[in-house]
């Protein structure tokens, strides 16, 4: 496992745009925490351009792999909704679908968002949205639908999420788009 996730971070360059985008607004030297990093290829990618990068995800044994592989990346085990760090400690944050995986809603997480980030901080979001595309598949049949309380669907799941339900949940909070 570990051997393959290190091929892929050092041959792979999808992580460029993503990199350029984060330089546009955080200087190096910047704390960033990527939550719900995987396979910690954004750490990584983050880590390689001088910024002050800490990774956090709920799977133990990929947490271990990474810290067996890159032991100078700094990848903890957690839960997104419960950060280990003071308030306002991080200058951004980097969720690239995460959020969409929680059956009880992402609200949680966003205020954790908001409380891990420092004032005038940025948040990098990204999620599926239940875009036209998807609500025609959705009319014609073609995704799962649950009756399922939230507490009882299976550990992984995902939701197309809809962008502007999500734009205003997070204004409420206190976010500005700047940039989509």
């Amino acid at each position: 496992m570990g051997n393959r996730c290190q091929k892929h971070v050092f041959q792979s360059s999808r992580h460029r745009a993503t990199v350029r985008i984060i330089q546009r607004y955080l200087s190096s030297g910047s704390r960033i925490l990527e939550g719900g990093g995987g396979l910690g290829d954004v750490v990584h990618a983050l880590n390689k351009v001088d910024y002050k990068v800490d990774g956090i995800d709920y799977a133990p044994k990929i947490v271990a792999a990474i810290n067996e592989s890159w032991p100078h990346l700094s990848v903890f085990e957690g839960d997104v909704r419960s950060i280990p760090v003071k308030d306002g400690h991080y200058d951004g944050y980097c969720s690239f679908g995460v959020i969409e995986h929680f059956a009880d809603s992402y609200e949680a997480i966003a205020h954790e968002m908001k409380r891990v980030l420092r004032q005038g901080g940025y948040l990098f979001l990204s999620f599926p949205s239940f875009n036209r595309f998807r609500q025609s598949r959705a009319k014609a049949g073609k995704y799962v639908t649950t009756t399922l309380n939230p507490s009882d669907i299976p550990d992984f799941f995902q939701f197309a999420l809809d962008s502007e339900q999500i734009q205003a949940f997070y204004e409420s909070l206190g976010f500005e788009l700047i940039e989509l």
